[in-house]
């Protein structure tokens, strides 16, 4: 290695302070946003990640029990977070933070390293650009920089639950350059430590999200680009390699798949139409990195489904822009080496969730690990442009900065509330039937019932096939006492959805307050059959099952609902007045207790367990005379 493309590490300390310091005040009004979304099963009704006693086993519930299972690190994260933390929502934006601070600097480094062997093998690129110490200390120093301020990157950083995205991020480019530095290291074992590093590292990607499966692919390629000149021969040499990189992208892709993954029954789009529509989502993606203003980012974006049996002008200059991305890859490989990886590097990492899976058609922070090579061709961009201009980059450098830190500061102001995160969706994306519906439930929280109404009937029209929004609108007109609207819309939201749980349970209420208790109780039957783990519903069939005396079932019902719902009031109210009539007085204060420790404001608890401590004291007395 050349010695003057090694920059002072004072100049590498001072650019990590300024990474920490400026994505702090960028993201600091970010630290108390609420949960939003799939934060909300993920987490805040996530009972599996509600880590009360730190144990190995109860790691692993949450590790395996979560709803996204297959992304246990993050889910042990989540744990932790709460173990320390509890609901503080402050606390888990601040591990997202120092997250995105941490995968930035790991941006920092694999620019450093990347042009440092750029410039090492190929002498026209190092006097071309004048890559000498200052300047790629400079440049990957903004690719950083560029990469931490992004407003693109709010969804993956203030967006809670996508930590599993920026989790996945951060080890997968610490994996990529352990074996970059194992790769330059001269001795044997320290080789392999930095590689077995790299793979556990690699692991840990994958237990974050399934996006890390990538990485062997990548890890060819840099070996290639970068090690071994592109050289024809090597790969003809070392296709065993080639294929060894396919087989375990492969296997890891195998591992993850499940018999719904490609099951699009539950979508509005088929396989096929997800496909063509792919072409110009990965556009518009493209569209947002290079203009991120604010206004144009959104939770949740609308974009027409392409039709799956013909091609519009709009997708055919979606594929063409695809197709030429990837043959300037391919044609400037030798002359612009980095160019052509960068290029490769975006398409590759946009494969997975722009493919045939059954994914949501679009969100912002899948962008998050396909934007570190586009964040570096920025830089190295700007270095050509102003490279004869004194201090050229170091001046459009920060203004950038500066312009994408106002961005993302202004974007985070979005997410400040449930309120405010949902109307800007709605706003931006009138068609969006979730916003719109969301609104509702907001609107019905606070009260305003003519505005939730509005806003469910607005889903609907926007989407006659959103069974949330008639349940919902069942749970709005119920509120008013209109049992049979409630039902009516309760029956289509099922007729939508046969899976939908808290539907048939909330049509169970129903029949059991309109006298129908046999049916009520067969309803509840079925909403368990849907979702055994819902915790109201046992309770509610354990009430059911004991006005037709069958005690032994009752206390199996709320014992699970315990179980399931360790501070479910009701259900420890309801198990000691089961318990209490049934003789077993000690065990029913116990669950009376547990209710008003659950809810000090629980009248009956109280009365209930003052009777039981009075009969059992009369008990006592009676037996020590």
């Amino acid at each position: 290695m050349r010695p003057d493309t090694v920059a002072p590490i004072r100049f590498h300390l001072v650019g990590i302070a300024v990474i920490c310091l400026l994505g702090v005040v960028i993201y600091s009004n970010a630290i108390r946003t609420p949960f939003a979304f799939d934060d909300l099963r993920n987490i805040q009704n996530n009972r599996a990640v509600h880590l009360k006693k730190l144990s190995v086993k109860g790691l692993v519930t949450a590790a395996r029990e979560s709803y996204s299972w297959r992304r246990p690190v993050a889910n042990i994260s989540f744990a932790l977070n709460y173990y320390f933390a509890g609901d503080a929502v402050a606390a888990y934006h601040v591990v997202n933070v120092v997250v995105h601070l941490l995968t930035s600097g790991l941006v920092y480094c694999l620019g450093l390293v990347t042009l440092r062997q750029l410039a090492c093998t190929s002498d026209r690129v190092a006097s071309g650009l004048g890559l000498g110490a200052a300047p790629i200390a400079v440049v990957s120093l903004f690719a950083g920089l560029f990469f931490l301020s992004h407003p693109l990157q709010t969804q993956a950083v203030t967006y809670t639950v996508q930590r599993m995205t920026s989790m996945a991020a951060m080890f997968y480019l610490l994996s990529l350059l352990l074996y970059i530095q194992g790769r330059r290291a001269s001795g044997t074992a320290r080789r392999w430590t930095l590689w077995l590093c790299g793979i556990v590292s690699w692991i840990l990607a994958l237990g974050s999200k399934e996006i890390a499966a990538t990485l062997p692919l990548i890890v060819l390629m840099y070996e290639w680009y970068f090690f071994r000149d592109l050289s024809r021969r090597w790969l003809r040499h070392r296709i065993g390699y080639v294929l060894l990189a396919f087989g375990v992208l492969g296997l890891v892709a195998f591992s993850y798949m499940n018999e719904q993954i490609l099951d699009f029954s539950i979508r509005d789009f088929s396989m096929w139409e997800r496909v063509h529509t792919q072409f110009r989502v990965v556009v518009f993606y493209l569209s947002l990195l290079l203009f991120p203003h604010p206004s144009r980012l959104n939770l949740l974006h609308h974009i027409a489904t392409s039709d799956s049996h013909s091609v519009n002008a709009r997708t055919l200059l979606s594929m063409a822009a695809i197709a030429g991305l990837f043959g300037l890859a391919l044609v400037r490989a030798r002359a612009d080496r980095l160019l052509s990886f960068g290029i490769l590097w975006f398409l590759i990492h946009l494969v997975i969730e722009s493919s045939v899976l059954r994914l949501e058609m679009i969100f912002e922070h899948r962008v998050y690990l396909p934007s570190v090579a586009v964040m570096l061709l920025v830089s190295i961009t700007l270095r050509r442009i102003l490279v004869s201009i004194r201090g050229g980059l170091v001046g459009v450098g920060i203004l950038i900065t500066l312009l994408f830190a106002v961005g993302t500061h202004r974007r985070n102001m979005d997410w400040q509330d449930s309120f405010t995160n949902w109307a800007d969706v709605a706003a931006k994306n009138p068609r969006s039937h979730r916003a719109h519906s969301t609104l509702g439930t907001i609107y019905q929280e606070q009260g305003a019932i003519d505005a939730a109404e509005a806003s469910y009937h607005r889903a609907i029209e926007v989407n006659p096939r959103y069974a949330e929004a008639y349940y919902n609108l069942a749970t709005s007109v119920r509120s008013r006492g209109e049992f049979d609207a409630a039902t009516t819309h309760l029956l289509r939201a099922i007729d939508l959805d046969p899976q939908y749980a808290l539907a048939h349970h909330n049509y169970a209420e129903i029949l059991v307050i309109r006298g129908r208790l046999d049916d009520g109780i067969e309803r509840y039957r079925i909403a368990l059959e849907c979702d055994p783990n819902l915790a109201i519903a046992h309770n509610n069939l354990a009430l059911g099952l004991r006005s037709k005396g069958m005690v032994s079932e009752t206390l199996f019902h709320l014992r699970r609902a315990i179980e399931l719902s360790p501070d479910y009031a009701a259900a420890h109210y309801n198990l000691g007045d089961t318990l209490s009539v049934d003789g077993t007085l000690e065990e029913a204060i116990h669950h009376y207790r547990l209710a008003l420790k659950a809810d000090p404001q629980m009248a009956e608890a109280r009365r209930e367990l003052d009777k039981a401590l009075q009969l059992l004291a009369e008990q006592q007395t009676g037996e020590g005379e």
